[in-house]
């Protein structure tokens, strides 16, 4: 990675331009050491970053994502804000994306663990629209 020292990340998206001076004076406080990449930006504060660490090696969502279509889907909408929904039943919205997966493990898969294997798997998935 480009740059001298080593890279940090916060999970801060937005603040108030009055936050501002606060935010940089103690940034100490929102760092996280999470292993960054060129790839991979872990949205992760210092706060969640041992339960980062110990989910590491846990299933990805790519290790459970299948690139055909299948009887099993998760639907995503393609225009998300601070957060990524998946459901597993269609949503009446004008688009989302479609992920299909091999088996009815998804279907057993609390919400929650989705989140969690998203928030986790790295990586590009092609989805279908």
């Amino acid at each position: 990675m480009p740059g001298k020292g080593k890279p940090q990340i916060t999970s801060l998206l937005r603040w108030r331009t009055s936050e501002r001076a606060y935010l940089f004076k103690n940034i100490e406080k929102f760092l996280s050491n999470v292993k960054l990449t060129e790839d991979f930006f872990p949205k992760v504060s210092s706060e969640y970053q041992k339960l980062y660490v110990d989910l590491a090696g846990a299933k990805t969502l790519k290790s459970i994502y299948s690139p055909k279509r299948t009887k099993y889907p998760l639907y995503i909408p393609s225009a998300p804000r601070y957060f990524i929904p998946a459901l597993k039943k269609p949503a009446k919205r004008a688009s989302q994306k479609v992920l299909y997966f091999p088996n009815e493990e998804i279907e057993t898969t609390p919400i929650w663990q989705l989140i969690v294997l998203c928030f986790i798997g790295g990586g590009e998935y092609e989805m279908e629209e």
